[in-house]
């Protein structure tokens, strides 16, 4: 684990670089508006993932539960990947038309975006997706390191691309939009290679039978948790001008990259997790629950407040001037955000690491309700920083002290048993 953290970190500061580089060229390039655009449809990767129904998180802890147990999982992995290639075949002319959909609903308001730009784009995230199972596996496997790696990969792509399009003078979004999705071609053809599926088609009935029985909670968790996370940019899309919703995005690519640090630690820690949960050691999972909320917090409330004083020259230097005035009332409502998400997703993750998913999918309805109303009302009220009160207010009434509960209640039961 201690390798798959360094590794993601080096990469994850890497990318927080290359994710500001990438917004000032894309400003150089397409303008205030191509950011938003960008914004807008990267933000739908959180609804296009929701396609692989949860397979991947399940076999993650099926993978961990057999080598808790000291079984072969071999069938297992290439059984779930076999089973994305018929998901990807039967519903890629679903993704199609939601493509022509968002083109005529949600991005109605620029008119430069064709609509074969998007359904390619929304193909491109389906794929990425899907191929989040290739990176829970080497998770599960204790391999890390490697899908750490990828983000870096991905953005270094990206940022070849589009200096070579600056250089090349092409200022077309529609060329410029289509290179993210050739970096999410490329990521997920790695991913499967190192992930070493693929290797033979298996449709084992059992073994199905059992990834749909663990995944069919994690699938209704990951849409209802869309509900909080995901509708963000959609409500800006019909709310904001473009000029707001770029001063909004940079300001979550530089807090939310702080955040995706911690969120590695996270994801590199599910398994060793998972593990000592299925191996009933009760204490020691609490302790490794306990750490992470130290390191995690401490990290946030640092760092943040670093980058709080210094948001304004990074949006005038990313935005080449073009966004010389930031909200402190945003930047401190950023801070906050990080911290509850901090708090709630660690005791998200011990939970889901050992299949309860129960508790999660009934108050995540609740908190969806909540953070939809609170971002179109205070958003329309007081513009980006009605959009991040809301999603807070989502966050404290409900997982803030749901999940802590639930992850103590179940151990100390359990313990007990």
């Amino acid at each position: 684990m201690k390798l798959a953290v360094v590794a993601g970190w080096i990469a994850r500061a890497l990318v927080i670089i290359l994710s500001l580089v990438n917004s000032r060229l894309l400003i150089d390039l397409v303008g205030v508006e191509g950011l938003a655009v960008q914004s807008i449809l990267v933000s739908l990767t959180t609804w296009f993932t929701l396609l692989n129904f949860g397979i991947p998180q399940a076999v993650q802890n099926l993978i961990s539960r057999c080598r808790a147990e000291g079984h072969n999982h071999e069938l297992l992995k290439q059984t779930a990947s076999s089973a994305l290639v018929v998901i990807f075949v039967v519903l890629l002319p679903v993704v199609m038309l939601l493509g022509v959909a968002i083109r005529h609903f949600v991005l109605a308001r620029y008119p430069g975006v064709a609509t074969i730009t998007v359904i390619l784009f929304c193909v491109g995230l389906f794929i990425a997706g899907l191929s989040v199972l290739f990176n829970l596996v080497l998770y599960a496997e204790q391999r890390g390191h490697w899908p750490n790696l990828y983000p870096a990969v991905n953005s270094l792509f990206v940022t070849g691309s589009l200096i070579a399009f600056r250089f090349l003078a092409i200022y077309d979004i529609n060329q410029i939009l289509l290179i993210l999705v050739i970096g999410n071609l490329l990521v997920a053809a790695i991913g499967a290679l190192q992930a070493g599926v693929y290797r033979r088609w298996s449709l084992d009935r059992h073994i199905l039978k059992e990834i749909w029985h663990h995944s069919r909670g994690f699938a209704l968790f990951s849409f209802l948790a869309a509900g909080v996370l995901g509708i963000d940019y959609l409500v800006m899309s019909r709310v904001l001008a473009a000029h707001d919703i770029a001063v909004y995005n940079i300001c979550q690519r530089v807090f939310m990259a702080l955040f995706s640090v911690h969120a590695i630690i996270l994801t590199s820690a599910w398994s060793s997790v998972s593990e000592t949960l299925f191996a009933k050691q009760w204490e020691l999972a609490r302790k490794k629950i306990r750490s992470l909320l130290i390191i995690g917090g401490g990290m946030v409330i640092i760092l943040g407040s670093f980058i709080m004083i210094f948001m304004e020259n990074i949006a005038d230097i990313v935005s080449h001037h073009v966004i010389t005035l930031v909200p402190v009332s945003l930047t401190s409502l950023f801070v906050i955000y990080m911290l509850l998400r901090v708090w709630s997703d660690t005791y998200a993750m011990a939970l889901l690491s050992f299949n309860e998913t129960n508790l999660l999918n009934r108050y995540v309805p609740v908190q969806a309700i909540v953070s939809i109303l609170a971002q179109i009302v205070l958003g329309k009220e007081y513009g980006s920083t009605g959009i991040m009160l809301g999603l807070i207010l989502s966050f404290a009434v409900t997982s803030v002290w749901i999940l802590p509960k639930a992850f103590y209640h179940t151990t100390r039961e359990r313990a007990c048993d």
